[in-house]
């Protein structure tokens, strides 16, 4: 048998290391797994058939149109005097949101037609964020620095290496440095 000469530091680290490989979740994927970020992003979509709205003023800044409602109450009330809404927005006994959900286009509609504003429609899709890892608190770390920029939403992401051969090999090596007992699988 051949013997490669480690440091004690490095000799801990394999083992540490060999050690959360085996021993960390699956979440469902075959093994060896990596770990990457996902998030949900916007993705403007140019046919106004997005599933989300929002509101951009001349300037080209966007506002939400639910926040323009809810922030200027003088605004919506112009709005609902406008429209002669009042009596429907009544009806709804303070349910803000279940009378966006019902006259929300109506009032897209009246912000274009009086302030100017236009409409664009997105989807939030879902997006890798490609900074993979073999190790899940490597990425749940990277989420917890890196939030401000990742979109909504952002979690881990497990994915299978197992058809990647050399990977497996690898990952192979790792486990057999430290095997761990197969009931501390999951």
């Amino acid at each position: 048998m051949k013997k490669i000469k480690v440091s004690d530091a490095d000799y801990e680290t394999l083992m540490s290391l060999s050690k959360e490989l085996q021993l960390q979740p699956s979440h469902g994927q075959a093994s060896p797994r990596y770990w990457e970020p996902r998030s949900d992003r916007r993705e403007y979509d140019l046919n106004g058939e997005g599933e989300f709205k929002i509101l951009v003023d001349a300037g080209g800044e966007e506002c939400d149109p639910v926040f323009e409602a809810e922030g200027d109450p003088k605004l919506f009330g112009e709005f609902l005097a406008d429209e002669d809404l009042a009596v429907h927005y009544q009806e709804y006994d303070g349910e803000f949101e279940s009378f966006m959900r019902d006259w929300g286009d109506e009032w897209l509609t009246w912000l274009t037609n009086c302030r100017g504003y236009t409409v664009r429609t997105y989807d939030m899709k879902p997006k890798r964020d490609h900074n993979p890892s073999l190790f899940l608190d490597d990425v749940k770390e990277y989420i917890d620095c890196n939030q401000h920029h990742l979109g909504s939403n952002a979690h881990t992401y497990a994915n299978t290496i197992h058809r990647m051969s050399r990977m497996e090999k690898l990952v192979e090596a790792l486990y057999r440095l430290n095997p761990q007992p197969e009931d501390g699988l999951s």
